[in-house]
């Protein structure tokens, strides 16, 4: 009888500590800690792509970050991503333009817990763009690198799969400073949508 006691006491032990991890995730946001994010997924420049032969817009967009958590839900996020590589062609004198586009950042994140598997995470901060840009006439051409501080925003879709490990859907915006034939500047945006795992430590 003594035997089943116990025996039944280890199992309700047992039940509990399987159960503990979805409620202690709720604890995982709100700890100092540090985390790592992977993802891939499309990103679109805003270019005019009127009076063009061809224009590609699209592009394919990685992104590699790591976040330090601070407390409160709050985090430093600092990483590097690129936001794919951009081609187009005029119709009137066939030249052309390839514009491959990559940032350095650095920000804030707010991890806000709606249950204990899901989170939504807004963040906001500065990107170092570099922007390539090679154009000309066939077969001249000319390149140019352009670096720059822009300021980039984005938001996650968090599901935890368990304390370490998150599946996220993550969408940014950056503005992207470019320079045309003429001598003109100006900020085009780049817009991100991809699909990457979390991993926390």
């Amino acid at each position: 009888m003594q035997l089943k006691k116990r025996g039944g006491a280890l199992a309700a032990l047992a039940l509990a500590f399987a159960s503990l991890p979805s409620h202690a995730q709720l604890l995982v946001s709100n700890q100092p800690g540090v985390y790592g994010q992977l993802g891939f997924g499309r990103a679109h420049l805003s270019v005019d792509c009127s009076g063009q032969a061809a224009c590609g817009s699209s592009g394919v967009s990685a992104r590699l970050g790591a976040g330090l958590r601070v407390g409160g839900g709050w985090a430093i996020e600092f990483g590097r991503q690129g936001l794919g590589n951009f081609d187009y062609k005029r119709r009137a004198d066939d030249s052309h333009r390839d514009i491959e586009v990559e940032a350095w950042q650095v920000g804030v994140a707010q991890h806000i817990e709606m249950t204990p598997q899901w989170l939504l995470v807004p963040r906001l901060g500065l990107g170092r763009i570099s922007s390539q840009t090679d154009a000309g006439y066939w077969p001249s051409s000319h390149s140019e690198r352009r670096r720059e501080w822009r300021p980039y925003g984005g938001m996650s879709l968090v599901w935890r799969m368990n304390r370490v490990l998150s599946l996220q859907l993550q969408a940014d915006y950056q503005r992207v400073p470019l320079r045309h034939d003429n001598g003109s500047s100006e900020d085009a945006g780049a817009a991100s949508l991809a699909l990457g795992l979390g991993f926390n430590y």
